[in-house]
């Protein structure tokens, strides 16, 4: 099964390119599941703040049966140093998703370490604790660094059957290479868009895909959707509407049913 949707919904520069500029706050979400006809979110609002179970049980009624969340994990359990405080973070980071672990409805948690996590002995025990600490919930862990991308740390992680998202980014720099690592359950892709103004945060998401370059993911996904993993997709360049038209573009080359996205006005 492939799932594909947006990382997060609720983005003032939607207005006028997905949604009415007419339609309350409070209506985002409904007219992302509805009227856009997603089955999956990436919830990154979880990485700023500590999820509510009662945000929880709101995303828990207004979707339908089939809908899959993802939740980006709280900064303090990936941008900060591993403490006495780390698994206590992360328990209360699960506890304000039960509602939709306990649904079946989350069913993956993202994992993303900054560049300055590199790879070594500690850093992948870092990461088995995390996946030991959140099971059953699978998780994809994202790298910001080149490093771990490497036969060494790959052959670590691979030996551990860790899930490594795939992330899409532009080549520049230390930045890592779009390079899938599925474990055996499941498979994540991140797709940031290619904008070489990476370091400049005003504009870093700010880049449409074209079609042949979403077409030349294809035989990458094909290739994750064997033996029956659940691929992930999620769209991260969210400037002014990117992500929701090029997630609607995916859904249509992979020969889903997809609704034609609305061009607000």
């Amino acid at each position: 099964m492939t799932r594909i949707g947006t990382s997060g919904f609720s983005f003032q520069s939607w207005r006028g390119q997905v949604y009415p500029h007419s339609l309350p706050m409070e209506k985002l979400f409904d007219y992302y599941v509805q009227v856009l006809g997603f089955d999956s979110v990436e919830l990154n609002y979880t990485f700023y703040r500590q999820p509510s179970q009662k945000t929880a049980e709101s995303f828990l009624r207004r979707s339908p049966e089939n809908f899959d969340f993802t939740a980006k994990v709280h900064r303090s359990v990936t941008h900060e140093p591993e403490n006495s405080d780390t698994k206590r973070n992360l328990d209360s980071f699960i506890a304000g998703l039960s509602p939709l672990i306990d649904s079946g409805k989350l069913g993956c948690l993202l994992a993303q370490f900054p560049p300055g996590f590199l790879p070594s002995r500690a850093s992948v025990n870092r990461i088995l604790r995390l996946r030991e600490w959140s099971h059953p919930i699978p998780v994809a862990f994202e790298f910001r660094h080149r490093a771990w991308f490497r036969e060494e740390a790959l052959q670590l992680l691979g030996e551990a059957d860790v899930c490594i998202c795939a992330a899409d980014l532009p080549e520049l720099g230390s930045l890592p290479p779009f390079q899938p690592v599925p474990s055996s359950g499941h498979a994540y892709l991140r797709l940031h868009g290619r904008n070489r103004n990476w370091y400049s945060n005003g504009s870093r998401y700010d880049y449409l895909y074209s079609e042949p370059e979403l077409r030349s993911f294809l035989p990458v996904i094909a290739d994750c959707e064997r033996n029956g993993r659940t691929v992930r997709i999620f769209f991260n360049n969210c400037h002014a509407g990117h992500a929701a038209r090029n997630a609607v573009l995916m859904r249509r080359l992979l020969n889903e049913s997809s609704p034609t996205l609305p061009l607000q006005t």
